[in-house]
C-alpha cells in the first residue's frame, strides 16, 4: 500500500510541475490553472481519505 501511495504522490507531483510551468509559459490561463491545481487537490484528498479509512477498518 505504502508502495502506491508513493507512485501516486510522484505522479501528482510531476502533474503539478507540468501544470505550473504551463501556466508560467502562458500555455494555460489562470482559470485552467486554477481548475488543474483543484483537480490535483482533489485526486490527493481522495486517495487520503482512501488510505486512512484502509488504516482505520483494523480498528473494528
Amino acid at each position: 500500500m505504502a508502495e502506491t501511495n508513493r507512485a501516486l504522490n510522484e505522479e501528482l507531483l510531476e502533474v503539478f510541475y507540468l501544470v505550473v510551468t504551463d501556466f508560467r509559459l502562458g500555455l494555460i490561463d489562470e482559470m485552467a490553472f486554477t481548475e488543474k491545481l483543484f483537480g490535483i487537490a482533489e485526486r490527493y484528498e481522495r486517495n487520503t481519505i482512501k488510505a486512512s479509512s484502509e488504516k482505520q477498518k483494523d480498528l473494528f
